[in-house]
């Protein structure tokens, strides 16, 4: 019993690949560049008091927005806290994944599917 999972392990294993590795330093840099950045205008934005400084504070609140959605900032907060970044940015060494095997559909499921859309027209056209 104990060598056939050791067996099963050893396939697992093969199976699973290599897991990508992050410029974390790069990253920790880049979000407190961002970060200061996003204070600066928040504390300029604050400043902005009353209703003639309107327009120039929602300016700010956009620029801060921009700033906070942009795709290589948001790959810096994933990195730092640990997950795999959404847009690729501060990867080193991609991931390698296994090769698998591609199944293709067989044609007979395609063939009944598109006998019941004709199924269905039919029907509507009476």
């Amino acid at each position: 019993m104990l060598s056939q999972a050791e067996q099963g392990l050893k396939l697992f294993e093969a199976q699973a690949g290599t897991a990508a590795e992050y410029d974390k330093a790069e990253a920790e840099k880049y979000k407190a560049v961002i970060e200061a950045k996003i204070v600066t205008l928040e504390n300029e934005a604050a400043l902005l008091t009353g209703k003639d400084n309107k327009k120039e504070r929602a300016a700010k609140g956009k620029e801060v927005a921009e700033l906070k959605a942009g795709q290589q900032y948001v790959d810096a907060c994933k990195i730092v806290k640990g997950l795999e970044p959404k847009f690729g940015y501060f990867v080193t060494k991609e991931a390698v994944l296994p090769d698998a095997p591609v199944s293709k559909p067989e044609e007979d499921e395609t063939k009944v599917v598109s006998s019941k859309k004709e199924t269905k027209k039919e029907t509507k056209k009476e």
